[in-house]
């Protein structure tokens, strides 16, 4: 699937996960940007707001102590990145490695990396949903 297609099918997947979202409240919640992985400027834009980003998790990777797993959305360095730190891996029962090659959604406060890398740090399961699981090549 080329770029394109992975962006417009992303952008279509926020759009139905939003309306579902939105309308099923009954309410007029505010409403949260939803943004697509591949739109690191747009996301950074965002900083210390809430959004959620939609996309496929191709690698994850820990730190050094293990203390850290990274869900990154891009193979390049810069790519959208969510974290979730050691002191909340107890919350996910197959930990954050079981999103690997899924596209999901994930909604949070935006906090770039040194201040250019876009990342949400996830603390709840909820914070994730998966929208499905993508077949590796």
């Amino acid at each position: 699937m080329n770029l394109t297609s992975r962006f417009l099918r992303g952008l279509a997947l926020a759009f139905i996960f939003s309306a579902i979202t939105l309308g099923a409240s009954g309410q007029d919640a505010p409403e949260i940007p939803v943004i697509s992985s591949i739109e690191t400027d747009r996301i950074l834009e965002h900083a210390s707001q809430t959004v959620t980003v939609t996309g496929k998790v191709v690698r994850v990777g820990k730190s050094g102590d293990g203390g850290i797993t990274f869900l990154n959305f891009s193979t390049n360095r810069g790519g959208f990145v969510a974290v979730v730190f050691r002191a909340n891996y107890s919350s996910f029962p197959d930990g954050p490695e079981a999103f690997l090659n899924k596209e999901v959604h994930v909604t949070g406060e935006v906090k770039p990396y040194q201040g250019s890398i876009p990342q949400i740090q996830i603390q709840t399961p909820d914070q994730v949903k998966v929208i499905e699981e993508v077949v590796a090549l």
